[in-house]
């Protein structure tokens, strides 16, 4: 037959799960389970690194690559400020760790293009 999965909890009764639906295990487990996972490798390996990634804080695997790209960017912005002798106020660097990539893509050819930080 289709495979299945049959869960079992105390004091309920024995619900059936099958391929598209999701396994819950909290407070054990913070992400549902698709029931492919059980014989399906690379739903497992999604599953186990998305239950990583929120260990360590990050909703996704894309949001590690935003973090990267940002503090990339930052570091830009900070070269390009030392190379064109430009100090950034105490609120300009508080912004500067504020900003979203975006933000600092836009801010960093700013820099780039006028050779000053933006007017407020």
């Amino acid at each position: 037959g289709p495979r299945r999965v049959e869960v079992y909890e105390k004091g309920k009764a024995k619900v059936i799960k099958t391929a598209g639906e999701q396994l819950f295990a909290r407070p054990h487990l913070q992400n549902a389970v698709p029931v492919e996972a059980l014989y399906d490798k690379a739903a497992a390996l999604d599953v186990t690194l998305a239950n990583l990634l929120n260990r360590k804080g990050y909703a996704s695997l894309e949001a590690v690559r935003d973090e990267g790209e940002a503090k990339g960017l930052r570091e830009a912005v900070l070269a390009v400020c030392e190379l064109l002798a430009i100090s950034p106020t105490d609120t300009q660097l508080d912004t500067l760790r504020a900003n979203p990539t975006e933000q600092l893509a836009v801010l960093l050819a700013h820099l780039r293009q006028h050779r000053a930080w933006p007017e407020p």
